[in-house]
């Protein structure tokens, strides 16, 4: 059963709309808060002018209901919380919204202040400095891509195992498309991707050899991308600007995408 929503925090940094030191400051300033004066982490963003109402708004219309409180996912995807113990928060936020997250993960699920304050010390959206942060990150980032296939309901464990992603230190080329989905969908922080892939420069984007089977001619697609490409979109995911830019609808992609990896995947024999 899917529990996971996109997240607020992902889709802001993936479009580059707020910057990655004031989506990681807003977080130090809502823990930093009196437990009786919590404001929300939008509202933070929003009364420190780094997002506007009218852009959040735009967020739930085009991607649905979010999560918008970052502090449980990255528990989640961190491994202080199990994805039960998550869907138990979910159940308690709704009911206790004007609360920090923090006190329930506390005082409800067993997670440590001291656990919290590392956590919002960890590198979230930047990559990791040195050889041993790069291992520990890139299995943080395979476990994350793992888990918000699942529980976001793009593919189900069987299809993972089917598709041979189960078990990798680094994520092939080949899958590539499907963390660009996830990234699309606020699934994942794109500075990710480096530590999730190959290192295969020279390999053709799988994304667009993806698109031609589906009769997209890429060039047509580039050249059209690079015509409306600007100084700000340097370094962003080619997917997301793919929807960006107009070019493809994000449900569309979305479809594109699952549709080819699904079709990786045997079917169920009948039971005889």
């Amino acid at each position: 059963m899917s529990c996971l929503k996109p997240s607020l925090f992902y889709l802001l940094h993936n479009s580059r709309l707020v910057k990655a030191e004031r989506l990681i400051w807003a977080l130090h300033y809502q823990y930093g808060r009196p437990q009786d004066a919590t404001l929300s982490y939008s509202q933070i963003l929003i009364a420190f002018n780094a997002l506007s109402p009218k852009t959040l708004t735009a967020l739930r219309e085009s991607h649905g209901p979010l999560d918008e409180e970052p502090l449980a996912h990255l528990c989640l995807e961190h491994g202080l919380l199990t994805p039960e113990h998550f869907v138990v928060y979910q159940t308690l936020q709704a009911g206790f919204a004007r609360i920090y997250p923090g006190e329930i993960l506390q005082r409800q699920l067993g997670v440590q202040a001291r656990q919290i304050e590392a956590l919002l010390h960890a590198p979230l959206l930047t990559l990791p400095l040195t050889p041993a942060g790069e291992i520990l990150g890139r299995r943080q980032a395979l476990n994350q891509f793992r888990l918000r296939l699942t529980q976001g309901g793009y593919l189900n464990q069987e299809a993972l195992s089917a598709l041979g992603l189960n078990s990798l230190g680094t994520l092939p080329v080949s899958a590539r498309p499907l963390a660009d989905l996830l990234v699309l969908n606020g699934d994942l922080p794109d500075h990710l991707l480096r530590l999730l892939l190959d290192q295969q420069a020279s390999v053709k984007d799988p994304l667009l050899a993806l698109l031609n089977c589906q009769g997209y001619d890429s060039e047509t697609l580039m050249h059209a991308l690079e015509q409306r490409m600007k100084a700000e979109d340097q370094g962003k995911d080619l997917a997301w600007l793919l929807a960006e830019k107009g070019l493809i609808s994000r449900r569309r992609l979305t479809q594109l995408i699952l549709d080819a990896y699904r079709s990786m995947v045997p079917a169920e024999r009948p039971v005889a």
